[in-house]
């Protein structure tokens, strides 16, 4: 019964997920939009969130944002920014590099199946316990040992 809930748990942990961070050049046209959602870091250590995404129109970033400051508590909403009062942007894309995701979870998986054969090999041995009894109690009978 304890063997199919540690294979689970081992299984289940083995799992190893894959993210990169692309930079990618804004184009410096008038009148970018940009549609995932946007940090917006300024000089004063401030942040602003625009979650629907952001139009860049000349030297103004535009967009229903959300500044925080430094505690990141919410201090206001935004509509216009002046890019002069940006530090940095960010914009947030979720993707996952499967290839190496399934390259690195595979033998993860195989080197925690077999730490736990070895962990289990390790505390209960290699000789077979037998018990008897019934629902409520067992008790230990014998230990099976084999010179083979």
């Amino acid at each position: 019964m304890l063997l199919p809930l540690v294979a689970c748990l081992t299984l289940s942990a083995c799992i190893i997920r894959i993210r990169q961070v692309e930079v990618e050049p804004v184009r410096s046209t008038d009148g970018v939009r940009v549609e995932s959602p946007v940090k917006a870091h300024l000089l004063d250590g401030t942040t602003v969130v625009f979650a629907s995404g952001v139009t860049v129109r000349g030297d103004t970033l535009l967009g229903a944002g959300q500044r925080y400051d430094l505690r990141l508590r919410p201090t206001g909403a935004v509509a216009r920014l002046p890019l002069d009062d940006v530090a940095g942007m960010e914009n947030f894309r979720t993707g996952i590099n499967v290839p190496a995701s399934v390259a690195l979870s595979v033998p993860a998986t195989a080197l925690g199946v077999v730490g736990t054969g070895a962990v289990l090999k390790a505390i209960f041995g290699s000789c077979p316990t037998f018990y008897s009894g019934g629902e409520a109690e067992w008790t230990l009978e014998a230990e099976g040992f084999s010179y083979s």
